[in-house]
């Protein structure tokens, strides 16, 4: 099994045999029931030591070891969401609502743009999304896809009310197995332990209030992440300048194409100045994310071939060049 070795002592040994056989049978359910299991592929960057430059990135997909930890994670997220919710214990969920009628559409027009066909009309079911999904395991896009993908389904947020998760196909959930790196495990895990206890009051948390802070905290953790990487991927590409890629649209803007690259999963801007002369008739529709630069649509999946022409390490930007315009 690729990704989870053997382990050497023997009592661990006959330990890992049962967590391949739980890890097995949750796969099982998993695909019965259907949702979306991202590929989880991310730019892995190696960085020089003694500079600290960052020197490779390719994307890096999960193994067996990874997919072993996560099904007992979302396993243990479940049955503590459905213990609490037994009892009648307010808490924290995680809920993630399914697209709406025009994010289906979105969805079916975007995947055809990258040569693939979602196989729904205005709604989208569990066992939909994970055919969506099987698609794309071993695409050449798929990272781009998954990117787009992600948008067009919506993010999950926290609540005190029930709703259910989408992507996980999962009626119950929640967050419960990373109370040091996520208060909202914390939240879950003092509930927990009143109870167990028997101080049936004196712990009371006006939960939507919370689950508004936390959102907000997750907003600015997120946007810090993304903006170091950016500078990361910047001071990368800085020394790449002039190197050709393969990669596709995943955002349209009336300034300009957000390119992510196939290899390394690495975006940036294709700007509209690139696309045509200042003469080029430009028209952007909103409704439908696409630019048409005189004759010429552009549309989110489209593949396109370019270059790097510039960095901008300390903002974080990368500008690519159109090499072909034929698709």
């Amino acid at each position: 099994m690729r990704g989870l070795e053997t382990p050497k002592n023997k009592d661990t040994a006959e330990a890992f045999k049962w967590f391949r056989a739980a890890s097995a049978r949750l796969s099982i359910q998993r695909r019965l029931r259907g949702g979306y299991e991202n590929p989880h592929v991310e730019p892995k960057i190696e960085l020089d030591e003694d500079s600290g430059e960052p020197t490779h990135i390719v994307a890096r997909r999960q193994n067996s070891a990874h997919q072993m930890i996560e099904r007992f994670m979302v396993a243990a997220n479940e049955s503590v969401a459905r213990w609490l919710c037994d009892r009648g214990l307010e808490t924290l969920y995680r809920v993630h609502r399914p697209p709406t009628k025009d994010r289906v559409k979105d969805l079916v027009r975007f995947a055809r743009n990258f040569g693939l066909e979602a196989g729904v009309t205005d709604s989208l079911s569990p066992i939909g999304l994970a055919a969506v999904g099987a698609q794309v395991r071993d695409f050449p896009a798929g990272a781009a896809f998954s990117s787009v993908l992600m948008r067009c389904l919506g993010k999950a947020f926290y609540s005190p009310d029930n709703e259910g998760h989408f992507g996980l196909a999962s009626t119950h959930y929640l967050h419960f197995t990373s109370p040091i790196r996520r208060y909202a495990d914390m939240v879950v895990h003092r509930i927990i332990k009143h109870y167990l206890t028997g101080e049936r009051e004196g712990f009371e948390l006006a939960m939507q209030e919370v689950a508004d802070r936390i959102a907000l905290r997750e907003k600015a953790a997120n946007n810090a992440e993304r903006d170091h990487q950016k500078v990361v991927w910047a001071r990368y590409m800085s020394t790449k300048i002039g190197e050709v890629y393969e990669g596709n649209i995943t955002g349209v803007k009336s300034f300009g194409l957000f390119i992510q690259l196939n290899a390394s999963r690495i975006q940036g801007l294709l700007p509209l100045e690139s696309l045509g002369t200042k003469r080029t008739k430009v028209h952007f529709d909103e409704t439908s994310m696409s630019l048409k630069v005189g004759r010429r649509y552009y549309e989110t999946g489209q593949p396109l071939r370019v270059k790097v022409a510039s960095t901008d390490i300390e903002r974080g930007r990368i500008e690519f060049k159109l090499v072909n315009k034929r698709r």
